[in-house]
């Protein structure tokens, strides 16, 4: 009776308990930026790169156009300075868009 007790509270368990969620980070120098498509999304190049997305495979970001704005400045100012940027993207993005970007170096 103990057995099926505590075989149920572990599936009951499993069931509710949520994915982790993880997250695929590139850190590299921005080596070409597009504006083409601004203010939609923003496609850029790094210098460093993973699996997913290899260096020389564009990557992007796309949030609302005022959020763009601000990231292209971002993006412009690290290139012209040559200071490092860290993209965080979702692990499961084969589409390379970032969720989150820092300034770093």
């Amino acid at each position: 009776m103990r057995l099926i007790l505590m075989l149920g509270c572990a599936l009951f368990w499993m069931s509710y308990s949520d994915l982790a969620s993880a997250l695929q980070i590139i850190t590299g120098k921005v080596t070409q930026i597009e504006a083409t498509y601004m203010p939609t999304q923003i496609p850029f190049l790094l210098s460093e790169g993973n699996a997913t997305c290899p260096a020389g495979k564009p990557v992007y970001w796309a949030k609302d156009q005022e959020n763009n704005k601000a990231i292209y400045a971002t993006l412009m100012s690290a290139f012209v300075s040559g200071k490092r940027v860290t993209l965080i993207m979702d692990d499961n993005d084969a589409s390379c868009t970032g969720k989150f970007i820092y300034v770093v170096d």
